[in-house]
C-alpha cells in the first residue's frame, strides 16, 4: 500500500473502557494494522491509572482520564457527555476514513461524525446486545430510550460487526445493511505452554494432584460464583482458581479466606489469562440461564477453553454457547446453575478418561473452526470492501 492510500485508511476506534487491553478490540485493531490501516483507539480510563498516550503492537492509544464507575445515574450520564465531547474533538483532528464504534455507548459520536463527513465510513461493533444488557440495570424509561435509539440509528452504519448470530439478527431487524460475524475466537498458540511451565505454575499456586477448575470474569450474582465456591468447598479433590472484579468481590474474598482449595488473587490481567487457562482441567462459566440476556451471550471463557483444549461447565443459555457446546461435545450444560448441579458436573468430570475425550474435541474445534485466524479473515474482507482496497487474505 502506498502512502496516499495509507493516509486515507485511518481508523479511529471508540472504546468506553481503558483498553487494558480489551482482547476483542486488540485482535481487531492488530488485524487492521496488518491490513495497512493506521489505527487509533480513543479509550476512557475511568480509574485514572493508565498512560494518556501509548503505542502497543502498532496501535496508537489515546486516553481520557475521567474517573467514573460503570454504574448508572446522572453523574455517569454527565461523564459520558464529557467523554463524547472529547471523542468529537479528537476525531475532528484525526479526520479518519472510518469511525469504528465498539458498542452502542460510543455509537452516537460516530453517527455525528458520519453526518458531517460524508466521505467517512461508520462501523458499529456490537460486542453485546446493548438493549438486553441494559434493560435489567436501568429504569423502564431509560431502557426504552436505548431501544428507540437502536431502532433509529442502527441503519446509519455502513458495516455492523457482531460477536454472534443472535445479536446480528436482533440488529438486522433495525435496518443493519451489511453484517459480518466476527466471533470472540482465540489463537490456540497463545494458550499452548510447555508441561514444565504448567507444572511450575501449579506448584506456585499450591495445587496437588487435584482437579483444577478455573473461572476468571465478572464477580456478580448472575455468574453464580458463590454456588461454585460452595460446591468446591465440600470437594477437597478440587482446586479452584478464581479471578475477577465485581459487586460480589468482597463477599467472595471473605469466603475464599476460609477455604484451603481455592486461589483468589483478585483481578487477573488479560495477558495472564492464557496460562491460568492452560493450568485448568475445567473452565467454568455459570451465567444464569434464566437471565434475559442469556441467549445473546457468547463468552470469551468458552473460546478460551476451546483454544486451550479444556472441558467446559456452563449454564444452558440457549443461543451460541449452547449451540457450540452441543456441536463440539466439549463439556456439560446445566439447565439450572446451583451448588448441587455444579457439584454433580464436577464429580462426573473427576474421571480423567471422561475429560480426555472432551478435551480432544475441544482442542479440535479451537484449531479448525472457532479460531482467531477465521475471524481475522472475515474482518479483513469486510474492511477491504468498505475501503475499496486489496486484501492479501
Amino acid at each position: 500500500m502506498n502512502n496516499k492510500q495509507f493516509i486515507t485508511n485511518k481508523v479511529v476506534m471508540l472504546l468506553s473502557n481503558p483498553y487494558n487491553p480489551d482482547d476483542r478490540v486488540r485482535n481487531e485493531a492488530i488485524t487492521l494494522v496488518e491490513l495497512g490501516c493506521e489505527v487509533v483507539i480513543l479509550a476512557w480510563d475511568r480509574e485514572g491509572i493508565h498512560p494518556l498516550h501509548e503505542v502497543l503492537s502498532g496501535v496508537k492509544i489515546n486516553r481520557i482520564n475521567l474517573q467514573a464507575g460503570y454504574g448508572q445515574g446522572l453523574n455517569k450520564l454527565l461523564g459520558y457527555l464529557r467523554v463524547w465531547i472529547w471523542y468529537i474533538k479528537e476525531i475532528s483532528v484525526i479526520q479518519p476514513a472510518v469511525v469504528h464504534c465498539h458498542d452502542y455507548d460510543t455509537y452516537l459520536v460516530g453517527v455525528w461524525y458520519s453526518l458531517f463527513h460524508r466521505h467517512a465510513k461508520l462501523v458499529l461493533d456490537t460486542h453485546e446486545n446493548y438493549y438486553m444488557m441494559m434493560k435489567p440495570l436501568v429504569s423502564r424509561v431509560a431502557s426504552g430510550a436505548v431501544q428507540l435509539i437502536e431502532k433509529i440509528f442502527t441503519g446509519f452504519a455502513d458495516l455492523l460487526i457482531s460477536a454472534n448470530d443472535a445479536t446480528a439478527e436482533y440488529y438486522r431487524k433495525f435496518g443493519a445493511k451489511k453484517i459480518v460475524l466476527v466471533g470472540n475466537w482465540k489463537n490456540p498458540q497463545v494458550y499452548r505452554f510447555e508441561s514444565d511451565v504448567i507444572n511450575q505454575k501449579r506448584k506456585e499456586l499450591g495445587i496437588n494432584a487435584q482437579l483444577v477448575v478455573v473461572y476468571i470474569g465478572a464477580l456478580s450474582a448472575e455468574r453464580n460464583v458463590i454456588p461454585l465456591l460452595e460446591a468446591v468447598r465440600s470437594r477437597p479433590y478440587v482446586f479452584l482458581i478464581l479471578g475477577g472484579k465485581g459487586d460480589q468481590e468482597e463477599e467472595i474474598s471473605n469466603i475464599c479466606l476460609k477455604m484451603t482449595n481455592v486461589k483468589f488473587p483478585g483481578y487477573i490481567h488479560p495477558d495472564n489469562v492464557p496460562l491460568f487457562t492452560a493450568v485448568a482441567d475445567v473452565i467454568f462459566y455459570g451465567f444464569d440461564p434464566e437471565h434475559m440476556y442469556a441467549p445473546y451471550n457468547a463468552p470469551n471463557k468458552l473460546y478460551e477453553a476451546l483454544a486451550a483444549g479444556k472441558v467446559v461447565i456452563a449454564g444452558d443459555l440457549g443461543g451460541e454457547l449452547t449451540s457450540v457446546v452441543n456441536q463440539t461435545q466439549c463439556g456439560l450444560l446445566l439447565p439450572k446453575v446451583n451448588t448441587d448441579t455444579i457439584g454433580s458436573a464436577i464429580d462426573f468430570l473427576a474421571d480423567a478418561s471422561v475429560r480426555s475425550s472432551m478435551q480432544e474435541r475441544s482442542k479440535t474445534a479451537g484449531l479448525t473452526i472457532y479460531n482467531l485466524s477465521v475471524s481475522q479473515q472475515r474482518l479483513r474482507a469486510a474492511y477491504s470492501s468498505l475501503l475499496g482496497i486489496q486484501s492479501s487474505c
